[in-house]
């Protein structure tokens, strides 16, 4: 069990917690602003704080499955839509590629502009020197 989580190399949780309401947002087509990023921070506080007054330390298995859990989520996402994105060419963010391809390539489908990431530059750019 890692004892430090910041010793151990894991500061990509800070990118999870970036990428959450993103990953929120294009997975369930709502606007849910800050909250899953909120959530999952004050989830991992209530499970630090729990285990710190039981005697578990504040980095303690539960905690550690929560922030897996969380990184698995965001990471995974992005895992699978970046390459979806790369062979679809679904425009915006590449966070959005599997829900506007499961939705037919509509245009009111398509991901909204702007993304954590900011790959949507990218295509714009692309875009604007293709013309």
């Amino acid at each position: 069990m890692e004892r430090d989580p910041i010793a151990s190399g894991r500061l990509y949780t800070l990118f999870t917690i970036w990428l959450l309401p993103e990953v929120f947002a294009l997975t369930f087509r709502r606007p849910w602003g800050l909250w899953p990023a909120v959530v999952f921070v004050a989830g991992g506080a209530a499970i630090g704080l729990a285990g710190s007054l039981t005697g578990a330390g504040v980095w303690n298995p539960v905690l550690a499955g929560w922030t897996y859990a969380g990184d698995l989520l965001a990471w995974g996402a992005l895992a699978v839509s970046f390459p979806v994105a790369i062979f679809t060419r679904s425009p915006g963010c590449e966070l959005g590629a599997l829900p506007w391809l499961l939705a037919g390539r509509q245009g009111g489908a398509a991901p909204r502009p702007g993304c954590a990431v900011g790959l949507d530059r990218l295509d714009a750019w692309e875009a604007a020197r293709r013309r």
